[in-house]
């Protein structure tokens, strides 16, 4: 592990986390640098380092579309003999958007977004009724919230002040017009979800890959009409507050006795500490991913095990390198442009999960 960062690094760090689109002026004055290149040259090196990814937008497919779309989540168990065959079948429901091994080898969590929750839930009925799997379900339309490090914060959480007063965040998506949207809005949805906005790359890639020929102008312009519809929102960058491959990461599930303590103890979880979470709400339950500090492994929630207000479940995630932990964008022919609806071809995830199932003769 290298020695940790200075001083000016860390403060460009924690303000890039707060202000993305923060200026060159600013971040002199607030660091001490007295270039932009250094500032540059320095950025670059922490994101080789592994500190800074991004920046991304939140895509909010949820006003994409007359019909609806669902963000389902899934705690997936299984024998640690099963575990190549279930990532297998689960990359086989192609409405995955991310897959997060546990550290034990024995259970994963997905995320999946498709136009009909019961769907997944029975396509992950089937493997269940086979005894590949257990699993647990959750299905949601909020957003997702991200807060990035405080790097002069403790490297210790702190679970003192989860009930803590102040305004929460909303994870309700704003209004938006219902418009009509073009091929290539659609494809541009699906690279800022998993990519930071760089048209030159994306112009390149469609034509040797796709075989499209946009021009720099198309993309431009697709990318303002998503970012000025509320398509393309809360531009961010995902601030790790270690080397990511050096972070204990971890899922938590957390309920209260009502709804609003859920969101007031997921804001407040960590507070004032070097700590990355992104959380959400589905149902009544909090579904928190973190990276902080492996200092905090030991004592990790042990002063929440004597509470009554506040049950949570705790899964240790494998690191960063592991190849078993994949992100991907949409599948851009799920979106039926002549009709402008989400179509998912469920029959097509069943028959290639059924041909793994009689192969492996589970």
């Amino acid at each position: 592990m290298r020695l940790d960062l200075s001083q000016r690094e860390k403060k460009m760090l924690t303000l890039l986390g707060k202000d993305p689109d923060i200026s060159y002026e600013a971040m002199k004055k607030a660091t001490g640098y007295r270039w932009e290149s250094s500032i540059s040259k320095k950025k670059k090196n922490l994101e080789t380092l592994g500190y800074i990814r991004g920046p991304y937008y939140h895509i909010n497919l949820h006003a994409v579309g007359k019909n609806e779309l669902f963000d389902i989540y899934a705690l997936v168990s299984f024998p640690p003999s099963k575990h190549d065959l279930v990532f297998r079948m689960i990359k086989a429901i192609r409405c995955w958007k991310w897959i997060f091994p546990a550290i034990q080898g024995d259970r994963f969590f997905i995320y999946f977004q498709a136009n009909y929750y019961s769907q997944i839930s029975r396509l992950l009925g089937l493997l269940q009724k086979a005894g590949v799997i257990e699993y647990e379900f959750f299905s949601s339309q909020n957003r997702w919230i991200v807060q990035n490090p405080d790097f002069f914060g403790d490297d210790l959480l702190r679970y003192d002040s989860l009930f803590l007063n102040g305004s929460l965040p909303s994870l309700d998506y704003p209004l938006t017009s219902r418009l009509t949207w073009r091929q290539l809005d659609i494809r541009m949805m699906a690279y800022l979800q998993v990519r930071s906005l760089d048209a030159t790359f994306i112009q390149s890639f469609e034509k040797q890959n796709f075989e499209y020929s946009w021009k720099k102008d198309q993309i431009k312009y697709s990318i303002r009409k998503l970012v000025n519809n509320g398509i393309a929102e809360r531009k961010h960058y995902n601030i790790s507050p270690y080397p990511r491959h050096e972070c204990f990461s971890f899922l938590l599930l957390i309920t209260t006795n009502e709804k609003f303590a859920t969101e007031r103890a997921m804001k407040n979880f960590g507070s004032g500490c070097r700590i990355y979470k992104a959380y959400t709400l589905a149902g009544t339950t909090g579904i928190m991913l973190s990276w902080t500090s492996p200092r905090n492994i030991p004592p990790f929630l042990a002063a929440l095990e004597e509470r009554d207000d506040i049950w949570v479940r705790a899964y240790q995630l494998k690191t960063h390198t592991t190849p078993y932990m994949v992100k991907q964008s949409f599948e851009t022919e799920n979106f039926d442009l002549e009709h402008q609806r989400w179509t998912f071809p469920y029959q097509e995830y069943e028959q290639t999960l059924m041909e793994y199932l009689e192969t492996h003769q589970v």
